[in-house]
């Protein structure tokens, strides 16, 4: 199937230290909005903060971060 260009561009973020890549992976229509925003309470604490990390590597690399607070 590489043959024919299947898989081309495609970036594998377990390749990476920290798990992201710069790849868009939603239709420009749903890019920026937020579905999801968690507490500061319990294990949703860690997950807002992952998501802040997110953000900002995405940020750095020159792309406009796909979940906004």
């Amino acid at each position: 199937m590489k043959n024919i260009g299947y898989g081309q561009g495609y970036k594998y973020a377990h390749s990476f230290d920290d798990k992201v890549t710069d790849m868009t992976c939603l239709p420009d229509n749903l890019a920026g909005r937020t579905y999801y925003k968690p507490t500061d309470q319990g294990f949703e604490q860690r997950l807002r903060q992952r998501l802040d990390e997110i953000r900002k590597i995405k940020s750095r690399a020159g792309q406009e971060p796909e979940v906004t607070s």
